[in-house]
């Protein structure tokens, strides 16, 4: 798998866990300010956990490569 699969696998993990976060925060009544903040927080610890344990599981051999 190419460094440019790995990059967008980040990206779209990030902006998807960022929407889902903030629009929950601000569900729940919070500001926008304080709703944003939390979710690019998140959306970073979240890509990146997620995104280690693809790599993981790849190096491991557990998810077959697709030539992306």
């Amino acid at each position: 798998m190419t460094k440019g699969f790995w990059i967008r696998r980040f990206a779209l993990v990030y902006l998807a866990a960022v929407a889902l976060i903030a629009g929950g925060q601000m569900a729940r009544g919070r500001e926008a300010e304080f709703a944003l903040t939390h979710g690019l927080l998140w959306g970073v610890i979240t890509a990146v956990v997620y995104t280690a344990a693809l790599v993981w599981r790849t190096r491991r051999g557990c998810i077959a490569s697709r030539g992306d």
